[in-house]
């Protein structure tokens, strides 16, 4: 079953770059199953993002910009590269104005737009870290969002320790990765049932 999760996760995300994806059969319960936000607020993250991208395109004095965003539990991040910092600043406020937004990381950079061959290429390490995720026990990729630009990773999601430095790691060593960022939203480990110590007598 996870080596068909993996063929099936590879398969859609170089179909459809860095765009959110849905497994076929297993998605939405594998989804739901690992992801510690509640249905709601897993549509709203979604509408959140929709409506901030919706926002940068029909702003004119947005044009020159390169911006990709994601949103989790309220949280949005923004990467992507911009003109000059009066440009980086109006996107900020341009999506701060969504009321559900909760808190935003400005990651966009003060530089000409990425190449095509950048684009594919960070769509493709993506690829690689969601799919080293799926194999690696005790975590779930569904737990962690990723999002590449220009070869530095983005890793957001509600995990605990562990599952954060284990995601961390995993990320680390794939091909083409020069930088990890660290956006978790840290949660308490489950507590461990102590063994059932009771013996029946005969």
């Amino acid at each position: 079953m996870r080596k068909m999760l993996i063929a099936l996760l590879c398969c859609s995300l170089i179909t459809a770059g860095c765009a959110p994806v849905m497994i076929a059969g297993a998605a939405s319960g594998t989804s739901a199953a690992y992801d510690d936000r509640t249905l709601s607020t897993m549509y709203q993250d979604e509408g959140i993002t929709h409506e901030a991208l919706g926002l940068i395109k029909d702003n004119p004095e947005l044009k020159a910009t390169n911006i990709s965003i994601i949103t989790l539990n309220g949280i949005m991040l923004l990467v992507g590269q911009a003109p000059n910092e009066t440009t980086k600043t109006l996107a900020y406020t341009t999506v701060k104005s969504i009321p559900e937004v909760k808190k935003i990381y400005n990651e966009v950079t003060l530089a000409a737009n990425t190449s095509t061959v950048t684009r594919s290429n960070d769509a493709w390490i993506t690829t690689k870290v969601k799919t080293a995720m799926l194999t690696e026990n005790g975590l779930q990729s569904t737990q962690v969002k990723v999002l590449t630009e220009n070869s530095t990773v983005y890793l957001l999601g509600i995990v605990t320790t562990v599952e954060a430095e284990q995601a961390v790691q995993v990320t680390k060593h794939i091909k083409g990765v020069k930088k990890v960022v660290k956006l978790f939203q840290i949660k308490k480990a489950a507590p461990v049932k102590p063994a059932d110590t009771n013996t029946k007598t005969q």
